[in-house]
């Protein structure tokens, strides 16, 4: 055993189950406020998270993020990492290689049609940003920022990927509790359509995804994660809304404001 390695007492702890292991932690400043530090993993590097002040950051990130992909947000992949210095799992979000900088994906984001004989050269943009707004709204992610985005470059075709839901709030989801006006999701989602136009179908589109999305799934992403990032509670509060009607109720409660514009 490595010095400062203990055996962990941890009951998940199944290689074939979780089996990515922490190597080193970085001494890399990372910006992110969940953000624990970077770390050697395997081959790769991933951001770690923990749990904070009492919420469950890693269970929120995991189905936040999972249900995401689900509904065919681009993110960058995600595990659960195991820390073999503090005995305990952590959630990873894997750096993705082949990524613009900080600086040039804000100015991709912030860079509007320049030649509107020409229009725009990377139209899935706005049906993108448009999907993310709603989704973010739903899961009451009051905290999507410019920076919780990375932009992949393959030749001259792009692709942008969204991270961080770690301020969704897994509780709202059976209120018709969105995030206010004055939250960063808000304002950057304004600042966001300043730049290119609001895709409303493509926004109603993200609502029909989310309103397929069986209990079965939510299950199925809650089972994929350690036991002890949630409580057996916690979970059948989760799966409750599902099955009880609840965010169906939200879902149609987004939808009105997103129509209406009153939650733009």
């Amino acid at each position: 055993m490595e010095a400062g390695r203990r055996t962990s007492t941890l009951s998940w702890r199944q290689p074939d189950l979780y089996p990515l292991e922490l190597n080193e932690i970085l001494p890399d400043h990372v910006q992110g406020g969940s953000i624990e530090f970077k770390a050697e993993v395997g081959e790769g590097r991933y951001y770690c998270k923990r749990d904070k002040t009492g919420k469950p950051v890693r269970a929120t990130e995991w189905i936040a993020t999972s249900l995401a992909s689900h509904v065919g947000i681009a993110v960058p992949d995600f595990a659960p990492i195991y820390n073999p210095f503090a005995d305990e799992i952590l959630f990873g979000s894997k750096e993705s290689w082949g990524t613009a900088d900080m600086f040039e994906t804000q100015t991709f984001l912030m860079t509007g049609i320049v030649d509107k004989a020409v229009g725009d050269p990377y139209p899935w943009v706005s049906p993108y940003l448009s999907r993310l707004f709603v989704y973010d709204m739903f899961v009451a992610n009051d905290d999507r920022q410019t920076s919780n985005f990375l932009l992949v470059k393959d030749g001259a075709a792009k692709r942008l990927f969204a991270f961080d839901f770690a301020s969704a709030n897994l509780r709202d989801w059976s209120t018709c509790n969105f995030p206010v006006a004055s939250s960063q999701t808000m304002s950057v989602g304004r600042v966001l359509r300043s730049v290119r136009p609001f895709d409303r179908a493509s926004a109603n589109e993200m609502l029909d995804w989310l309103e397929g999305v069986a209990p079965t799934t939510i299950e199925r992403i809650m089972a994929g994660m350690p036991d002890e990032w949630m409580t057996a509670g916690e979970r059948e509060n989760v799966s409750d809304q599902w099955m009880s009607g609840a965010v169906r109720t939200r879902l149609h409660a987004l939808r009105s404001g997103i129509n209406d514009g009153s939650l733009l």
